[in-house]
């Protein structure tokens, strides 16, 4: 049986790289879910919602840091064409986190009151730090992606969450509130950084060294319009994922905000790495198939239904189950004072569902270079996001209400996203 497996596996490249990189990737998440009990007892909600909103603001800053540039890494068909990119997106992030420092030193509480964040004003100066970090990760992790070392990154998603762990119960049992939840996610997500970046550094250190202005602009133009639009697309996408926190807190308090946080910790944000995982795999395979002299568009088509049906399958029944039991199961894991974000979680669980379907094919518009309408997408979901919070605010309703409107219009844009891409694809077939 295990070698009937085996072979199988060594046949089925793409089942295989995924199983790679969503086993170290669930592993890492799983290291996250089981310490949860554990950081919900030394950090309260307040706590909690500090750091829900800190992550939401340097993920919505990090989109800035190569300016999507990194998500053109697995297209060229030449390593010496993709090694250009990744140097360009090192330059580009050190300059914007150089801005964003200018920007903090001189606007950074300014900016932090109108949006009632005054919470977060004794540790703003980590955001350029964060960026830093989660950006080199991303640069190399693309260039992982290209040349299929999914072993790595799958070992590099362990060691992010494992390091991220340690530091925050260690910095909350000496008192460290609510620093530690900050400094623990950032050395989180700067962990393994080193193994991905070593080889390239070794490979192309000459052409680092030898990288002049001029080969920047050379990329910049070659690339640009491919930016362009994925910039767009990403600042968009980010903001939509992460204004729940910040408008939740903004509007109810920052406890709200921690009870959010926490669905977001142990169900939102597992889901969301899960399915980029796969989505990178995916992108790979299909960047692959796409650029090979076949060009095989039916192999394409399959590739597109089947990795869909299979995380349908896979799902159905732990998102089935959260939906059910998420209040009794938050009461038991995390104690009597989070039974709030269960209630929140029963009403996300079908967005989150989509979203773990959805989020991995939707890199077929990047492969076709349609992301144009991906940014059009990206608008209308973007405004939809952000009425679905504010209108029932301002009508007086509650904050359960706000958050099932949300669920339900994210849900319907996922469904409309799953159609944008396989009408793409059936499109290059003909």
């Amino acid at each position: 049986m295990g070698k009937k497996i085996k072979n199988y596996l060594n046949k089925n490249s793409f089942i295989k790289n995924v199983l790679l990189l969503v086993g170290g990737t669930s592993l890492g998440q799983l290291i996250v879910f089981l310490s949860s009990p554990i950081l919900t007892r030394i950090y309260s909600p307040t706590d909690m919602g500090i750091l829900g909103t800190f992550t939401a603001l340097f993920t919505i800053c990090v989109v800035f840091g190569s300016l999507r540039f990194e998500m053109a890494i697995p297209l060229p068909k030449k390593d010496n064409e993709a090694a250009k990119i990744v140097i360009l997106c090192m330059y580009l992030l050190l300059v914007v986190s150089f801005i964003l420092s200018i920007l903090i030193l001189f606007a950074g509480n300014f900016l932090l009151d109108i949006f009632n964040m005054d919470s977060l004003q004794p540790f703003i100066w980590l955001l350029p730090l964060s960026v830093i970090g989660v950006g080199l990760y991303q640069i190399f992790e693309w260039w992982a992606v290209r040349k299929k070392t999914y072993s790595i990154l799958s070992k590099t998603k362990i060691t992010q969450s494992s390091s991220m762990v340690i530091t925050q119960i260690v910095m909350g049992i000496f008192n460290f509130k609510p620093s530690g939840l900050l400094i623990g996610s950032i050395i989180g997500y700067m962990g393994g950084s080193n193994k991905l970046a070593t080889p390239f550094i070794k490979e192309y250190f000459h052409q680092i060294k030898n990288f002049k202005f001029q080969d920047c602009l050379v990329t910049l133009r070659k690339y640009s319009k491919f930016s362009g639009f994925s910039l767009g697309s990403g600042i968009l996408n980010n903001t939509s994922q992460q204004l729940p926190v910040i408008l939740l807190g903004a509007f109810y308090g920052i406890e709200v905000a921690g009870f959010f946080s926490l669905t977001i910790k142990v169900i939102g944000m597992p889901t969301l790495l899960i399915s980029r995982s796969v989505g990178k795999v995916y992108l790979g395979e299909i960047s692959a198939i796409k650029n090979s002299s076949e060009n095989n568009l039916n192999h394409l088509n399959k590739l597109f239904i089947n990795t869909t049906l299979k995380l349908g399958l896979l799902g159905l029944v732990p998102f089935l189950l959260l939906g059910l039991v998420a209040p009794e199961m938050f009461q038991i894991f995390f104690g009597t004072e989070w039974i709030t974000a269960g209630y929140y979680l029963r009403y996300l669980s079908i967005m989150y569902f989509l979203q773990f379907i959805i989020s991995p094919v939707a890199q077929t518009m990047i492969i076709f270079e349609r992301t144009e309408l991906q940014f059009y997408y990206d608008i209308i979901r973007f405004v939809l996001s952000v009425g679905s919070l504010l209108i029932p605010y301002y009508v007086g309703m509650s904050v359960i209400t706000t958050i099932l409107i949300y669920s339900i219009t994210m849900s319907i844009m996922y469904l409309i996203n799953l159609f944008m891409n396989y009408s793409i694809l059936k499109g290059a077939n003909k």
